[in-house]
């Protein structure tokens, strides 16, 4: 939302601060989301190498829960993974 009203400064340092915060609480799953964020924040202000670096850690990020997903739940003999019930979240975005 500030980022649409041109508060990029602003929406800048609140996502720098949500990354903080979700450190500290041990929120491994918003990481993702926060530094893919900041990401698009960067690309939308011509700041492309840190926009490839916050890219570069929200998929570092995702690769390290679906790591641990996996040891939770191993591919079956067809390559398959089983799990109970879960909420699945996936965000794409087209990237030149």
């Amino acid at each position: 939302a500030l980022v649409a009203i041109g508060r990029m400064e602003d929406a800048s340092s609140l996502l720098h601060s949500a990354i903080e915060n979700a450190y500290a609480a041990g929120e491994r799953f918003l990481l993702w989301r926060i530094h893919a964020s900041l990401g698009r924040l960067y690309c939308a202000t011509g700041h492309q190498e840190a926009a490839g670096k916050e890219r570069s850690a929200a998929r570092a990020f995702i690769d390290e829960l679906v790591g641990d997903s996996l040891q939770r739940h191993p591919p079956d003999e067809k390559g398959l993974v089983h799990v109970n019930a879960v909420r699945l979240e996936v965000e794409a975005e087209y990237i030149p």
